[in-house]
C-alpha cells in the first residue's frame, strides 16, 4: 500500500522549461523551477523555489506552452533524489513530480 504523498502548489514559472528524452524509457521529461511567494504578517515575504519534473505527454505540452513568468497551479507528488558529490558526500533534494498543471490566465 502506498502512503499519501500529494502536493498542491501555486506559483510562477521562473526558468525556461527544458524537455529531454529519458534514455532508458524513451519518455519525454520536462523540468523547470516554480517560485511561490507567501505574504507574512508585518509585510514580510517568504519566497520558496521548487524544482518541478513532469513526464510523457504532459512534458511535451509544458515544454511547448509554458514560459517564464507564467502563473501555474501544480498537482503532483514529492520525490527525494540522492547522489554523492565530487567529495563523496551524500546529497539529497526534494523535487515535485507534476501530474496535472493548470496555466493561470495571463494579464490583459
Amino acid at each position: 500500500m502506498n502512503n499519501l504523498n500529494s502536493v498542491l502548489l501555486e506559483g510562477t514559472c521562473v526558468s525556461k522549461p527544458v524537455v529531454e528524452v529519458v534514455a532508458d524509457s524513451q519518455k519525454a521529461l520536462c523540468s523547470f523551477v516554480v517560485e511561490s511567494v507567501r505574504n507574512e504578517r508585518g509585510g514580510d515575504k517568504e519566497v520558496s523555489s521548487f524544482e518541478i519534473e513532469t513526464y510523457g505527454r504532459l512534458a511535451g505540452l509544458v515544454g511547448k506552452t509554458i514560459t517564464e513568468g507564467r502563473g501555474l497551479r501544480i498537482v503532483g507528488r514529492m520525490k527525494q533524489i540522492r547522489w554523492k558529490d565530487e567529495a563523496g558526500e551524500e546529497q539529497s533534494a526534494i523535487r515535485v513530480i507534476a501530474e496535472h498543471i493548470e496555466v493561470k490566465p495571463g494579464k490583459a
